[in-house]
């Protein structure tokens, strides 16, 4: 089965409940498809509150059951979200 792998950002600038509910949407994603694998990485320079997220799992950008660049409350942005990469 391919993995992909998908970079992701929840913004430090969104006010605390929408962190919360993007921080809680990622969560359940990992709780669904246990399988699946997330990095955190934090910016070493700019805005530090920004987190980075490597998420690999076996859903391509257009097959995957998360919330992301939908403008909803607590969506995550898909960084990379032309170019889902193999792993």
């Amino acid at each position: 089965m391919r993995k992909y792998k998908h970079w992701l950002k929840i913004d430090g600038m969104w006010n605390i409940d929408i962190t919360v509910k993007a921080y809680n949407n990622l969560k359940d994603y990992i709780e669904k498809y246990p399988e699946s694998k997330i990095t955190v990485y934090n910016p070493t320079d700019g805005f530090m509150f920004h987190k980075f997220f490597c998420l690999e799992c076996h859903q391509n950008y257009n097959d995957i059951d998360l919330d992301c660049n939908s403008m909803t409350s607590g969506s995550l942005i898909h960084l990379n979200r032309f170019c889902s990469s193999n792993v």
